[in-house]
């Protein structure tokens, strides 16, 4: 399986690995004897990290010299002896984190060297999927779809099994085309729903949103210049469409003005117009945002890590403290 566009257009990747991982900040200190550890750097899987994970996943169909990963300079350290293949030009550091439609816009301004009609798949690092193969293929249709409908940006949306609250989760409409299965409009958006609330969604057939998300380059542009206009204003001042010369110390400048902006609550959530969710029925998916979720969906992965069960016993133990408190 490889990125071979019917249109011809160029496709690249965006992984997106600046987050801190605070609530897990327990099983990477339990793994790695430090404090600071973001989990999509701890080698979590006998010695692999999430990032690999999900850059090994994603080289199952895009290039991995079209792959750009978006990290943050204080985790320098963490992610430079990950990356001894990658060229200069796919790391993209931020100064700091300014949330996740800065960190999406930062890797769309590279992947547009590849022209204003390239495709672009945008991954979280630090996801779980059961079958690396299957998910892929879900992200191939979505960039079809981009292919033959170029004004939409198609999220992948996961069937849920319960009724979480700690995930955002998203309302499907009416079907884009009757020649494509199991893609949909997207009515709207909801985020981290109470538990009554989340029981009704998953009554109703709404989806877990993966965030992982195809579009155009252009597309994706023009919603975050329609619906983040300072923070596109920011970028096209301070950076304009000049080649990098000079780029770290022009990122500096726009980086020390940005106010954050989730790309998800404050630019999807406006433009329910042009999305559709591309539904993932075959392929179990975590954020793994939470200890207690960590240890339920590893323990059904097909390689357990080494470390699990000890760090179970000490969690739940933990927990049942609290409880008894």
């Amino acid at each position: 399986m490889r990125s071979t566009s019917r249109n011809s257009a160029p496709r690249a990747a965006i992984i997106l690995a600046g987050g801190e991982g605070l609530r897990l900040r327990s099983v990477t200190r339990f793994i790695t004897g430090q404090d600071d550890v973001p989990k999509q750097f701890c080698p979590m899987m006998d010695g692999v990290t999430w990032l690999e994970n999900t850059r090994n996943r994603v080289t199952r169909l895009i290039p991995i010299e079209r792959s750009f990963i978006v990290v943050k300079r204080s985790h320098r350290r963490f992610y430079q002896p990950l990356f001894a293949g990658p060229r200069r030009s796919q790391i993209i550091e931020q100064p700091c984190d300014r949330g996740t439609a800065a960190a999406i816009l930062s890797g769309i301004r590279r992947a547009r060297r590849l022209g204003p009609d390239a495709t672009v798949a945008i991954f979280p690092s630090d996801h779980y999927v059961s079958d690396d193969a299957r998910f892929m293929q879900h992200v191939e249709r979505a960039l079809d779809a981009v292919d033959s409908h170029p004004a939409l940006v198609v999220l992948l949306g996961i069937k849920p099994d319960k009724a979480e609250t700690s995930y955002g989760w998203i309302e499907p409409a009416s079907s884009v085309s009757a020649w494509i299965p199991k893609l949909f409009r997207v009515k709207r958006f909801w985020e981290k729903p109470r538990w009554e609330l989340a029981r009704t969604l998953l009554a109703g057939g709404c989806l877990w949103n993966s965030a992982v998300i195809a579009g155009r380059v252009s597309m994706l542009e023009a919603t975050i210049a329609e619906h983040a206009p300072e923070l596109f204003g920011c970028f096209e001042e301070g950076l304009g469409r000049a080649m990098p010369v000079g780029e770290e110390q022009a990122f500096e400048a726009v980086y020390a003005n940005l106010e954050p902006v989730g790309f998800s609550e404050q630019v999807l959530s406006k433009a329910p117009s042009n999305l559709a969710v591309q539904v993932v029925d075959d392929v179990q998916w975590s954020d793994l945002g939470e200890p207690g979720r960590l240890i339920d969906t590893l323990r059904t992965s097909k390689c357990r890590p080494a470390w699990l069960e000890d760090f179970a016993r000490g969690y739940h133990k933990s927990v049942d403290r609290q409880v008894e408190a």
